[in-house]
């Protein structure tokens, strides 16, 4: 297993989606950007990932959300996309918009209706 960390690492993509998401509203709040960099802090990425990363969360316009094949596989993208519901629901409000990010994303990531509602209900539980 390697330690470097690439554009395409998954755990850019999941830092990519996370902001993605929070820009969806319209207001990237710092709430939202906090959650984003305590997740960021805990991956523990190096060096030039993490300026990779710091790139993402302070650009003006959020990134694409990745494709499917941008996580290893189906458990990551669920994993992926719990992150995604948290930190839409980190400022206290799910907006219509964040909605149909998230709504896109799942098709995107091919996550199925079922695992998607019992990801958005565990997600729910904890906020």
């Amino acid at each position: 297993m390697t330690t470097s960390a690439t554009p395409t690492d998954p755990r850019i993509h999941l830092i990519a989606t996370m902001v993605a998401i929070a820009h969806a509203d319209g207001d990237f709040a710092d709430v939202e950007r906090e959650r984003i960099v305590a997740v960021a802090n805990f991956l523990g990425l190096p060096a030039a990932a993490r300026a990779h990363v710091d790139a993402l969360i302070a650009a003006p316009e959020p990134p694409p959300l990745p494709p499917a094949d941008a996580l290893p596989d189906y458990q990551t993208r669920c994993f992926a996309y719990q992150y995604a519901i948290d930190v839409a629901m980190a400022d206290g409000v799910v907006h219509e918009h964040e909605r149909a990010q998230l709504s896109q994303l799942a098709q995107l990531w091919a996550i199925s209706e079922e695992d998607a509602t019992r990801i958005w209900r565990g997600v729910e539980a904890l906020s």
